[in-house]
This record gives C-alpha cells, structure tokens and sequence, in this order.
C-alpha cells in the first residue's frame, strides 16, 4: 500500500504542476488589409511551470460553422512556453514587426486562426485532441453576439488565471464595430492598430510590480446630445502597489491624478481634461513597474443622456418648438401659455389664406423604443382640419424642408 500510495502522490503532484496556457488577446485591427496583415492570436502561461506545446494546435470555427478547420495552426515551433511568457502568433510578420515592433512567434499566414475577421471561434487544442481554451461559441456566427470582435480585439479579463473549455463571455473585454447589448464588457467601438493592441503584454499577467490595472469607467462632466463634446474623467483601478513607481505618465494629453500606486494599494488613478472620442493611456515609471502601460479610447457617445421617452407637455417645463414657415394677413400663428398651445387661423369672412405653422418637438432618442405612446388633449372652436401629427428621423431645421410620415 505504501508504494501504491507514493507513486499515486508523485502522479498528482505531477500532474498539477503543468503549465496552464490561455488565450489573453485576439485581434482584428480596423485597419488591416490583404496587404497589411495585422491580426494575431496571443498565448499566455499563466502558471509557474513551463509548458511543451509540442502537438498543441490552434484552430478556427469559421463564422457559424459547427466543426473547425480540419487542420490548424501547430504550435510545435514554440516548444516550451516559460511561466509568465506569451506567444504571438499572426498572419503577416513583415506588418505585424513594422506595426507593433517585434517578430511574432508564428507566421500563420491567411486563412486560419490568426487571420480571423471578428465572427469566428477561436480554440486551443492539447496533442489529444481535448480543447484547452476557446473564445465563440461553436455553431453561432460571432456577429450581433458578445463574442464579436470584428475591427477590433477581444482581451482576457485580468482575474483569469485558468483555461476554460468553455465559453464564458464574463471573461472577457471585447471592441467591436458595432454596439452588443446584454454583455459584461463588451464596447462598440472599432479599433485601429497599433493603438490599444498590446501584444506581448496582458493585464492580468504575473509581473515583479504587483501592480495590476482593471478596466477603466469614464465620469462625465456633462451629458450633452451629439459626439465627442462632452468632458470625460478616465477611471482606471488598479490593485496591488508598489513603492519604486516614481510617476504616472500619460500621453493623451490630460492631467494624472487620483491615487498615488507608490503608497496607496488598490486605489483608482484618474485622467482629467479629457473628452468623448479621446484617446488615453497611463505608463507607471521605475523600479520593477517601469514601462508597464494602459490604454483605451473614451466612445464618442459617452455622455449622451439616457433616452427619455415620457415628456409631460402640458406643465411648461417641456415646450414645443414654435415654428411659423408663413402666416396669413393677420400674422396668426401658435403660441404658448403655462404648456397650453392656441392657434387662431381667422382671417375675415371670406378669408382662404393659409397659416403654414408648425408644433415640434425633438430630437427623441428611440433606441430599443418599441412602444412609444403619443397622447393629446385636443379642442376644436370651429370646424376645420383634424390634428395631424407627423414624425421624421431627418429634420431639416425647417419643417417645410423635411419628409414627414403622419403617425
């Protein structure tokens, strides 16, 4: 029994001490093209053992394709990842070193799972067959899902330390082209190169610093319609802290405040001065936190207000536009009093002049609206033409030079 014992021992402590690779970015710039490949696959041993990825594939699930590629990119050339080493693997070498600096790992070159456009599956695969980590979902086309990354990248979460063979979109932080509701950290927003691409580098990876960044929310000074004209502060968490890191440094142009990773751990270091559409980063300066950097982009539409869709007229708190394209001879036209609007469009007996004056009210942000009830109390002194209420999504300024739909 003793031996039996031992050598049960030495299998299971054997066995734990295997290195545990994950997939931690995937990208698919904005700007690449057929004649400047920028989209890569990065690998990441998150565990303290080195692990031989000698037979190790990486292979595709085009679109909404149930099986993968029949064959995939073999990681064998890598041989053994170190502990906390990465591995890049992309579609063009020549762009990816002018782009991003360095040579990957792999040149896979077109077609497989480096060179995805943002709506496939990507998976690692052991010498067994057996998959180890996965972003998609099998069978589904990424498209309109939390797992489209199309002109953009999809980042592991910082607080993963495991492989998942599984799915599990809560994992990830992900840029797209498009907006995608209903997902834990998902931004529409696309993404050219290099830009927030950080090959080589990942935000939860072991590191001397101990300093580790989250990811950043955005506090609005101000909550204006339209893009890019409200000021933004940019929220970015950290843990862990470190006494050697001698400065913040950023290069987008704001001003670094908040607390201090030198003295303060897990705190929240801020940028001011900034604005919807921006560009930002953060870079920690000396001892073993020197160079290591954040990034990310402030979306255009940030601070718009919510969408109200229940406006009360009848108060004076929210008024009708009074719009008077022509009048007749008598100058009659809408006015106003305490959210009641009169209109008188006698001329005289015999009068057929028209009164071309218009109520409006707008702009009505109707994303996601499907039930939006429009109600008036209306009283006609003589008889005349019935209340004609109109919608348009192009206004014009002027209601004579817009298209309108009778609702």
């Amino acid at each position: 029994m003793k031996k039996l014992y031992f050598l049960f021992l030495l299998f299971l402590v054997g066995s734990l001490s295997f290195g545990q690779v994950i997939i931690t970015e995937l990208a698919d710039p904005n700007n690449n093209s057929s004649v400047n490949g920028l989209r890569y696959v990065e690998l990441y041993n998150t565990s303290t053992s080195g692990q031989d990825l000698t037979g190790w594939e990486l292979r595709r699930w085009t679109n909404a394709n149930a099986t993968p590629q029949g064959s995939g990119i073999d990681l064998s050339p890598i041989g053994t990842l170190a502990p906390g080493a990465f591995a890049i693997i992309s579609n063009d070498a020549t762009s990816f070193q002018t782009t991003y600096g360095f040579a990957p790992d792999i040149d896979a070159g077109t077609g497989g799972a480096a060179d995805s456009n943002g709506d496939d599956q990507i998976a690692l695969f052991d010498p067994a067959d057996n998959i180890v980590d996965i972003f998609g979902v099998p069978g589904e086309d990424g498209t309109g899902t939390c797992h489209e990354f199309e002109d953009g990248r999809a980042e592991r979460g910082a607080t993963v330390t495991a492989p998942n063979a599984t799915f599990n979109e809560a994992e990830w932080n992900v840029w797209a082209d498009s907006v995608v509701n209903g997902c834990t950290n998902h931004m529409g927003i696309a993404q050219d190169a290099p830009g927030i691409f950080d090959p080589g580098q990942w935000i939860g990876a072991s590191n001397s610093c101990g300093v580790v960044f989250g990811s950043a929310s955005f506090t609005c000074n101000s909550n204006t319609i339209g893009a890019d004209n409200d000021g933004v502060i940019v929220n970015i968490p950290y843990t862990g802290s470190n006494a050697g890191i001698t400065d913040v440094t950023t290069t987008s142009g704001g001003t670094v405040g908040g607390d201090d990773p030198a003295t303060t751990a897990d705190g929240v270091i801020t940028i001011t001065g900034l604005f919807e559409g921006a560009a930002w980063d953060i870079t920690l300066v000396g001892g073993d936190c020197d160079g290591i950097t954040t990034s990310g982009t402030v979306d255009s539409n940030e601070c718009d207000p919510s969408p109200n869709t229940c406006f009360d007229l009848s108060t004076g708190l929210e008024l009708f536009e009074l719009v008077a394209v022509a009048t007749n001879s008598d100058t009659d036209q809408w006015t106003e009093s305490a959210g009641t609007y009169s209109m008188n469009g006698f001329c005289g007996s015999g009068c057929l002049e028209e009164s071309n004056t218009w109520l409006i009210f707008g702009p009505l942000d109707m994303t996601s609206v499907t039930d939006l009830v429009l109600e008036f109390d209306a009283v006609e002194g003589f008889d005349g033409s019935d209340l004609n209420i109109q919608y348009t999504s192009l206004y014009t300024g002027c209601p004579d030079g817009s298209v309108w739909t009778s609702a």
